[in-house]
């Protein structure tokens, strides 16, 4: 992975988490209430995931729109 984000809107964290098995509600709860440690350990498909980005020029900054 290139890029970790842990926003849910990013589209990197979507496709990644729709190869997440375990109930993701009980992983929030759990680091909400500080048992993380105690959740049961991650499964993932084996599925792969790509996302494509299509984004303005100098996005981020000032970006570039053409009309």
């Amino acid at each position: 992975m290139v890029e970790f984000n842990a926003r849910f809107g990013d589209p990197e964290t979507q496709v990644v988490l729709a190869r997440l098995r375990n109930p993701l509600g009980a992983l929030l709860y759990a680091a909400a209430t500080g048992t993380l440690d105690l959740a049961e350990p991650l499964h993932w498909t084996e599925d792969v995931a790509v996302t494509v980005v299509v984004a303005a020029a100098n996005y981020r900054g000032h970006p570039a729109y053409r009309r």
